[in-house]
């Protein structure tokens, strides 16, 4: 058995269009399908009305995770705006979600364009679970009528996921050794000849049979 660690960065691939929640159209809606260090962005108009409350959710693609992947780390980035003043907004946050459930705490957004690292809580992420994970911006418009009206906007730029695991890649690892500057170190090539022609060999476990004779040739 062969444990394998590797870290991989993940950019959004779309949103949820089931859970996402906006005015009119979006603009430019491919913008924001880049990491957090993109200039490029897409806009989304806030929902209009007292206490209207406006939805986006990026989604991710991590089925090139191997399925046997133990997750041991991941961090979470966006980047972007959201438009308005106190007295217009109650609320304007970024936060991660695995399917309906929060982690983590809520970051608030600004009026300025800004890198956040989200806090995703304690993590526990298994391979079935960062299939489901989402960023979600929100903004919810204040109780104040006279301000219910406002044009007012998400700039989303980007975002990217970067998760370590480690996974079993299912080879067997090698029990023949050479030594090497006085250190025993398994062989990873092997021949036999055959016939005259030297055969690379793939069991490298059964390759001696110890009822035989060996010599150095």
């Amino acid at each position: 058995m062969a444990i394998i660690t590797e870290t991989k960065k993940f950019v959004p691939v779309g949103y949820d269009s089931g859970r996402s929640v906006y005015y009119q159209d979006i603009l430019n809606p491919s913008g924001f399908l880049d990491d957090a260090d993109s200039t490029d962005k897409t806009t989304v108009y806030l929902v209009r009305g007292v206490n209207a409350e406006t939805f986006f959710y990026l989604t991710f693609d991590f089925s090139s995770i191997p399925a046997n992947a133990n997750i041991t780390s991941v961090v979470a980035r966006t980047k972007g705006r959201c438009s308005g003043t106190p007295n217009r907004l109650s609320f304007r946050q970024v936060r991660g979600y695995v399917g309906d459930t929060a982690k983590g705490y809520s970051i608030n957004l600004t009026a300025s364009d800004q890198t956040i690292t989200l806090d995703l809580g304690a993590g526990g992420f298994t391979r079935e679970s960062l299939q489901d994970f989402m960023i979600r911006w929100y903004a919810r418009r204040s109780s104040n009528s006279s301000q219910a009206d406002y044009s007012l906007y998400f700039y989303v730029y980007g975002a990217d996921v970067t998760v370590t695991y480690e996974y079993d890649d299912g080879e067997t690892e090698s029990k023949v050794y050479k030594k090497v500057n006085g250190s025993w170190v398994p062989y990873t090539k092997a021949y036999k000849k055959v016939n005259n022609i030297w055969v690379e060999q793939t069991d490298l476990n059964n390759l001696i049979q110890t009822e035989k004779p060996y010599v150095w040739g």
